[in-house]
Formats: structure tokens, C-alpha cells, sequence
């Protein structure tokens, strides 16, 4: 039996003016999402990042130290199954291509898109090798094997039969770490536009095995870039871009009312669909989207000296072993495990406190 589960096949669609499902497809369109888009057009996102949560959550120890070598480790905390459309079809609305910055309403300043944000969000490697999106992918050797190996014509690959194959590599040898590659980008950087898996990253993962020298973050930028000026000439056609990153880091740098997360690296650790939702609907009754207050980048530092105090290199929190939420009673603490805690709770306070003072000078426009 199959480590990956079956999701659901039908899903209710979060827009108030309703969705429907293309037969032969997994994207979602949404009509007349009130200010999101304008009267008459359709948004399409293809909304496979639930399957991409059921594959991390089924790897093993092993697999998951493949993807902590490859770079991606830090993508283990991801668990947005699916994103808010009426809010990701504001940002791509109000999301400028050329100064690669999100408009923001008022006078103050818009929020400003760069590969540190990538890092921050997702985790992802930012490392010496640049490397550049190609639409003509010549050597497609691996997914020849790929559609070989689970029995269908190449053109024909779906990501769910391709994920099954790739979680039966148990020792996360070289076959799982090309496959993994391969399934992330269809999730978070770059899906097709008729739901089958069509990578266009077989140029480089060929042929490099330290794929944590790429720089990901860079990579992931330029698609942004691309799919969004191909969205924005036809506003028709699926957004296959990274939509989910966009969202991620916009709810996290724009401070809205409260932080309902701890804010931590990476970024989207915490945040879930459900959280997402109220985000999206908080913002709804303000009248519009964009209304907050613009949050510096978050410091990795401050998680790095928390991790240093823990036994293991990594705080209770970020190796698993604790929920997300801080602790709260920090009596009859000793040693290095007691000292940790007592950092997280003060660090959690002092979030608190300067929260609490954004909100004040948000409400009263101190």
C-alpha cells in the first residue's frame, strides 16, 4: 500500500463567486472574486501544493536527510496545503515585474520582492551556481525513465504516480533526489498548464549532484518574473508560477493586525491553509488588501543563537520534538535544554511586546 495517501478529489473553492473544476484537470478557476480581479475575468491556479504536504509528510529518516543534503531541509516545516485565491489574485494584480515589488495601498513603501525573501520563506539554497529557466528542455532522458517506470506515454506524467515511485527509493539514493527535485518545482516553482508533470530543470539537475550550490532562490525569482508577465498578456491561461511563495511572504512582511505564527526561519513554518483563510478574510473586512504595517526581513541570526543553546544544535522547536508555540511556564528549568526554553520565552515576549506596539501605532496612526 502506498506511503502517499489519496487526497480528496473534490475541494471547495474559497471564492465567493464559486469555482469549478476543468474536467482532465486540477486548476481552479475563480470568477469574479470581487476586488481581487476585475469584472469578467478568471483567475487559474493550479493548486497541487496538498499532495506536495502528503509527500513530505510520508518520507522516511533517510529520505529526509537526502533532502536536508540537498539544501531543502527547512522545507520539512511546510504544511500549506492550499492558498487563499482571492488574496493571490490581489497580489498578482498589484505585483509590479519590473520593480519586482508588491503595491501597496497608502504612501508609505510597497514591499519589495528579492531572492533574501525566497531564503527567508521557503528555506530554500542560495548558493554560487546561477542558473536560468529554458523553455526547451533537450535532454529528457530522466523523464523518460520516470514515465517508463510508472507505465505511461512521457507526455503523460502525472505527479502523484511519479511521487509513488519515488518514495519506494527508501535509502534517498540519486534516483529520489532527481525526483524530489522534479515534484518541488511542480509544487512551489513552476506547474503546467495542463496538469501533467513538464520540468524545466532537467537542464541543470542532469548534470550537477551539489544541488545545494544552486542558487534556488535566484531560480525562483526569474520564474516569478516570467509567469507573471505571461499571466499578465493573457489573463485567460493558468498562473503557473509561485504562487504560493508570494502569498507566504506576504502575510508574513505585511503585519496585520496580529501574528498568529511565531515568527521564526523559514518563514512559512506555522502557517497552515486554515491560517491563510482568516488571513485572507481579515483583510476582507478591512475593505481591502494591503492595509498594515510593513515588517523588516526577519534576522536568521536570532533563530541560529536560539538553536546554539540546544543540546543538539537545533532548539526543541525546530527538531520536532516541541510544538511550535513557545512554552509558556519556565519554572524549575536547568542546563542547557532550561536555558533554551527560558530564550524562547523571553524572545516570544518580546515579540509580543513589539507587536503589541505596531498595532497601537497601525490603529491610531501614531
Amino acid at each position: 500500500m502506498s506511503r502517499l495517501k489519496r487526497t480528496a478529489a473534490n475541494h471547495v473553492g474559497e471564492s465567493s463567486g464559486g469555482t469549478k473544476r476543468n474536467k482532465g484537470s486540477t486548476a481552479i478557476v475563480v470568477r469574479n472574486s470581487g476586488d481581487a480581479t476585475d469584472e469578467g475575468e478568471k483567475l487559474i491556479i493550479k493548486r497541487n501544493t496538498r499532495k506536495f504536504v502528503k509527500i513530505l509528510q510520508s518520507l522516511n529518516e533517510k529520505q529526509i536527510a537526502a533532502v536536508t543534503e540537498m539544501g531543502f531541509g527547512e522545507l520539512i516545516h511546510y504544511n500549506v496545503a492550499a492558498i487563499p485565491r482571492e488574496l493571490a489574485s490581489w497580489l498578482l494584480k498589484n505585483f509590479d515585474p519590473i520593480k519586482c515589488n508588491i503595491a501597496l495601498p497608502g504612501s508609505g513603501p510597497d514591499l519589495h520582492i528579492d531572492e533574501s525573501d525566497v531564503e527567508l520563506t521557503f528555506g530554500f539554497p542560495r548558493g554560487d551556481i546561477k542558473v536560468e529557466r529554458i523553455d526547451r528542455q533537450d535532454d529528457i532522458s530522466i523523464m523518460s525513465k520516470i514515465a517508463g517506470v510508472v507505465g505511461v506515454e512521457r507526455p503523460n506524467v502525472k505527479a502523484s504516480k511519479v511521487a509513488e515511485e519515488m518514495l519506494k527509493d527508501i535509502e534517498g539514493g540519486a534516483w529520489f533526489k532527481k525526483v524530489f527535485l522534479i515534484l518541488l518545482e511542480s509544487a512551489l516553482i513552476e506547474t503546467s498548464a495542463c496538469g501533467y508533470v513538464r520540468p524545466k530543470i532537467l537542464h541543470f539537475i542532469e548534470d550537477i549532484t551539489d544541488f545545494h550550490r544552486i542558487n534556488w532562490c535566484g531560480y525562483m525569482i526569474s520564474v516569478l518574473l516570467k509567469t507573471h508577465r505571461h499571466w499578465k498578456e493573457h489573463k485567460t491561461t493558468t498562473f503557473s508560477g509561485p504562487i504560493a511563495f508570494l502569498v507566504c511572504c506576504y502575510v508574513d512582511r505585511i503585519f496585520h493586525g496580529q501574528r498568529p505564527v511565531p515568527h521564526c526561519y523559514p518563514m512559512v513554518e506555522g502557517w497552515t491553509e486554515g491560517l491563510l483563510k482568516k488571513r485572507q478574510e481579515a483583510e476582507k473586512q478591512d475593505g481591502s488588501y494591503g492595509k498594515g504595517y510593513l515588517d523588516e526581513q526577519f534576522d536568521k541570526r536570532q533563530d541560529k543563537s536560539r538553536a546554539e543553546l540546544g543540546d543538539s544544535g537545533l532548539s526543541e522547536r525546530q527538531s520536532g520534538k516541541q510544538p511550535i508555540d513557545y512554552p509558556i511556564n519556565t519554572t524549575h528549568l536547568s542546563g542547557k535544554n532550561g536555558t533554551m526554553k527560558v530564550a524562547d520565552a523571553v524572545i516570544n515576549l518580546l515579540q509580543v511586546l513589539k507587536d503589541t506596539l505596531r498595532i497601537l501605532l497601525w490603529k491610531y496612526e501614531l
